[in-house]
Formats: structure tokens, sequence, C-alpha cells
């Protein structure tokens, strides 16, 4: 899909179409933002308003994000729609992304009356999408607007709302110098900002409310290897080492594996760590990235159909996944374990380590004999030298 991408002909476009409509994996989702490659196209545009109403709200989230790419009335209706709406916060915060080339005062207007909804859980993503967006916007007549917003202090949106206001009061009659990176012109989406010095505050990992973890990514948008970019548990305790504004997202660098998260999935600890309850009825889910090869492969797409594996984070390179299974279903058990491969890739380690952990729960099943084998040692590399006696071989 990349390579079609790339060479850009639109004889392409009804193999995407056709795979955006009818293949719920990433391929699907990666199909679906291929398309935006031909936005004068009736069917690229047509596919992905059709998956902004999909029941899924992985299609939903990518196409909310894809209408940006169309310039069609129908496109930036659509947008609008989903901004304005209150369904799945994470669309609408894509939506808003997506009308960045509207009018400035519409497109603020819009901001602003999704800021002035009662701060919850549930629209956090929608409210912080906005802030950045009023960044971007760099208008600074928007102050006295933002005067009357408040958030809680143990609340990403609290910090977001405290910058944007640092940055929109910087002085513009060019005494800026580069001591200070805040303060600078805006340039576009990306800038940095130097953060104080002082005292460590103390927060956790918050992943939404639908989610045990978060991708922990090597730099802003660009995710690491896998195998040494684990992604982060809630409530986790983090540090705040730098922050980066990029387009319509903050992030910041955090000291647990020197990686970067978004903003507002960083928070003050408040009791129970978000996600923590997920598996009070007694499921078992494990969320963990994987090379996006490992997410196409026939047992990848068997474990989605039979409903225990499904794409959290699609991508390109990394795709974020999740195991999700009852421990007391056996048939369930039972197919998680016949997927399992020898350990050759990051799926068959994850699979390999559930079903370890419910074998037991099964002794008198020989199938699962396998895996109650605790795994052989891999032999330790030494500098010991093994002398070894050698006979010389004669013809005798």
């Amino acid at each position: 899909m990349r390579a079609l991408t790339l060479i850009g002909d639109p004889r392409a476009v009804p193999f995407l179409a056709k795979i955006a409509r009818t293949t719920p994996s990433n391929s699907g989702l990666l199909a679906l933002d291929a398309l935006t490659r031909w936005p004068g196209s009736p069917d690229a545009l047509e596919t992905v308003l059709e998956a902004s109403r999909s029941p899924r709200l992985d299609f939903q989230r990518h196409a909310a994000e894809a209408l940006g790419r169309f310039d069609d009335p129908a496109a930036v209706a659509r947008a609008y729609e989903l901004a304005t709406g209150h369904g799945d916060s994470y669309v609408r915060a894509n939506a808003l992304g997506s009308l960045q080339g509207t009018e400035p005062v519409v497109l603020t207007r819009l901001a602003l009356q999704i800021l002035r909804e009662a701060p919850t859980q549930e629209n956090a993503p929608a409210q912080s999408a906005a802030i950045a967006t009023l960044r971007e916007l760099d208008d600074p007549s928007v102050l006295p607007d933002l005067a009357g917003l408040q958030f809680a202090s143990d609340d990403s949106r609290f910090y977001e709302l405290r910058w944007l206001n640092i940055f929109l009061r910087r002085p513009r009659d060019g005494s800026e110098n580069g001591s200070n990176r805040s303060s600078e012109p805006h340039r576009g989406g990306d800038a940095d900002v130097v953060l104080g010095e002082g005292r460590p505050e103390q927060l956790v990992i918050a992943p939404p409310p639908d989610r045990l973890t978060v991708r922990c990514w090597e730099y802003p948008d660009i995710p690491g290897d896998p195998k040494e970019f684990s992604r982060l548990s809630a409530g986790n305790e983090v540090e705040i080492n730098d922050h980066f504004e990029r387009e319509h997202e903050s992030w910041v660098r955090i000291d647990e594996n020197d990686c970067w998260v978004p903003l507002r999935f960083i928070e003050h600890p408040t009791g129970s760590p978000a996600g923590s309850d997920k598996e009070d009825d007694m499921l078992i889910r494990r969320e963990f990235d994987i090379p996006a090869g490992e997410a196409e492969s026939d047992v990848a797409e068997g474990l989605m159909d039979a409903g225990l594996l499904e794409v959290i984070d699609p991508g390109d390179e990394v795709v974020g996944v999740a195991i999700t299974l009852d421990p007391e279903d056996f048939d369930q058990v039972l197919l998680l374990a016949r997927s399992c491969g020898l350990n050759e890739t990051m799926l068959d380690g994850a699979i390999d380590e559930i079903v370890r952990k419910l074998a037991p729960l099964y002794p008198e099943r020989p199938v699962l004999d396998r895996f109650r084998r605790t795994p052989p040692a891999r032999p330790a590399d030494t500098d010991q030298v093994i002398d070894l006696e050698i006979k010389e071989l004669t013809d005798q």
C-alpha cells in the first residue's frame, strides 16, 4: 500500500477503497489513510465518509483525521458535524484537526465552544485538541475568553491551558531571544517549550478509558523498536523532562524508558490508576506493540476474526494490539495456544506468556503440556576457555 500511495496512480483507488470497506484490521486502516493521496477522487472521499459512520471507533477516528485532506464541502461539513457532536472524544479531536483550513473566526469559535464544556475524562482529548488549535491560530485576542476557563490542577488540561496563556502573552515586538524558546514567534505546528527548573511533580501514566497502557514513543509521532520501547502501564509514576508542541498534540519526554508520550496521558495521581478496573470482570487483557508485518500475519488475522485480538494503535511500522480472553473459556485458551508459534515473533512471545499463566488451570488437558514445561535456558555467553581433549585420528 505504501508503494501504491507513492506511485499515486488513481487506478489504485478502487482497490484501496475495497480494502478499507471490507478489511476490519490494520490493513483496512492503512488503506483508509492511503486514500487521502487522491483528495480529488469522489470514490476516495465517499469511502472516508462511510468510514466516519462505521460502528468501529478506530475507523471513525482515522476517517475524521482523513477528512482534512479533502477539499470538498462534504468533507468539511462532516468534520464540523463530528467536532461539534458529543460522540467519541478522539473522533472529535481528529475532526477538529481536519478543520484547520477553515476560516480562523469559525475555528476559534468552535474551539472555545468545546473548551466551555464541563471538563470530564471523556472529553479530555477534544478539549486538548481545542487548546492546541488555539495555539496554532496564535491569536492573543482570545485571552479574555480563556480567563474564565478552569481545570483541576491534577488535570493535564490545566497545564496545556497554562502553556497556551504563556504562549499567547509572549512579547511580539522582536525582543525575544534564543534563550527562551517558549517566547519565540510562532513558526507553525512544531515548537519547543523549555520547562522551568524546580522540584519534579508526582505524575502518573493515565491511558484513555478503554486502555490499560499507552505507547512509549522514541520521538514525538515516531515509534521506536517495540522490543526496546515497551508500552507504559496505567499508574506508572513518571517525571517530565522535556516538552514539545507538534501540530495538534502536546508531547512530553518522561524519565521512564526516556521516551515521549502525549501530554494528555499524564496526570497527577488520583486514587486508583486509570484502567485499573478493566479486569474486574475476570477477563485477561494484555496490550503490547508489534511490528506492522506481524499484525498482518495469518495468525493475527485468525485471532482478530475470533475476537481475541484487536488493533488499538494502527501504524505503518509499529502496531499496538490487545489480546482479551476469558480464562474460564477453554475454547479461547485452546485457540490461543494453537496460534502460538515457536517464539519467533513478538506476537508469539506474548501469546506464550499468557498461555503459560493459564495452563495450570487445566492440568487435565495434555494439549497444554508444552506450556507447563520450563523453557530451556539460553546458553550463557562466557569468556572461559573450554579445554577439550582431542585425540589424533590415525589409520589404525
